[in-house]
């Protein structure tokens, strides 16, 4: 509370300002510190617990995929396949249109990258062969 000692707010303006904002105070060498503002500001895309998430190697949204959205809602007891729901199947679809999509990047980068290595090569020889042709000193 030391830091907020020369500014005028109410408590509640306070406690908000303490929660958005975190603050690291660095000493370098043990003479000097200086205090460093983070501004944590919520956004849509990242909701509650998203920070815990990510770092757990989890979606940001928990509705995004994982056992949940993924796996069937129910089994049947004689071992029918279960049918797809409609928001299964429909990220079914994104999943497989966008596998397509990156495939063909890559194959597009492939192609790319040998087509610059040849190129590379076509210049590395055509130099090759013009200082082959160069005038040359005799040789006494």
């Amino acid at each position: 509370m030391d830091i907020l000692r020369g500014l005028s707010l109410c408590r509640f303006c306070q406690n908000h300002f303490l929660r958005n904002f975190s603050w690291r105070v660095v000493a370098s060498n043990f003479s000097t510190t200086s205090a460093n503002l983070d501004f944590k500001q919520p956004s849509p895309t990242r909701g509650f617990g998203a920070v815990y998430r990510l770092k757990r190697g989890q979606a940001i949204n928990k509705t995004r995929y994982g056992p949940l959205t993924d796996l069937p809602d129910f089994t049947f007891l004689d071992g029918r396949p279960t049918p797809l729901a409609p928001g299964q199947k429909r990220r079914l679809d994104e999943k497989k249109q966008m596998t397509t999509v990156i495939m063909k990047m890559l194959h597009e980068m492939d192609s790319a990258e040998t087509y610059f290595k040849e190129k590379q090569m076509e210049e590395k020889q055509h130099r090759e062969e013009i200082i082959s042709k160069k005038f040359k000193p005799k040789s006494s």
